[in-house]
């Protein structure tokens, strides 16, 4: 089993325009298990956590794109 990072702390990382900037990139990559509809539905958390986990370079990559 994979150890989980503790060390990282998610949900105020991103300003607003750049969580705007995240759901609509996770609409247009349609993660497998999310229907774009719930996208909206999405916490800070778990975008941060889902940007960081799919996102090529992590959530400090995505803050810099």
């Amino acid at each position: 089993m994979e150890a989980i990072d503790t060390s990282k702390r998610y949900g105020n990382s991103l300003n607003p325009e750049q969580l705007r900037q995240a759901k609509d990139w996770i609409s247009d990559c349609c993660w497998e298990d999310l229907d774009p509809e719930d996208v909206e539905e999405l916490t800070p958390d778990q975008i941060e956590r889902g940007i960081d986990k799919n996102f090529d370079g992590g959530l400090e990559a995505f803050k810099r794109y």
